[in-house]
């Protein structure tokens, strides 16, 4: 599914302070965030299109929960 700003993905990048704290906590998978006309949004699966109307803010992968301290 691709949404009209080029999110594609299960997921829809969502717009609220509790996504992004659900995302950080969720080290098992990467964490997305990009622009979209609602403000910034967070999103843990998908991608931005080939031709993205939206932004990305930033991106982590992955952590091994077994390679911190």
């Amino acid at each position: 599914m691709t949404d009209t700003w080029g999110w594609t993905g299960p997921d829809t990048p969502e717009p609220s302070p509790e996504a992004l704290a659900r995302a950080l906590h969720d080290v098992e998978r990467p964490v997305f965030v990009v622009d979209t006309p609602d403000g910034p949004a967070v999103a843990s699966t998908g991608g931005l299109s080939a031709q993205p109307t939206a932004r990305l803010l930033a991106a982590a992968g992955r952590v091994d929960p077994d390679a911190l301290g």
